[in-house]
């Protein structure tokens, strides 16, 4: 996805980030559920200011 990205002349974010803390703990999820949320509620805010 990033090749194909970079290659359209899309410009990209990324981000990482600790999704450790105690209340992701307590909900039970895992970090990549949390990253990957992080990451579709970003292109929501995105696509919202950009169309």
């Amino acid at each position: 996805m990033s090749k194909f990205l970079k290659d359209n002349g899309i410009k990209t974010e990324e981000f990482v980030g600790e999704y450790s803390s105690k209340t992701i703990k307590e909900l039970g999820v895992t970090n990549h559920e949390t990253s990957a949320l992080t990451f579709f509620l970003r292109i929501i805010e995105w696509m919202t200011k950009n169309y």
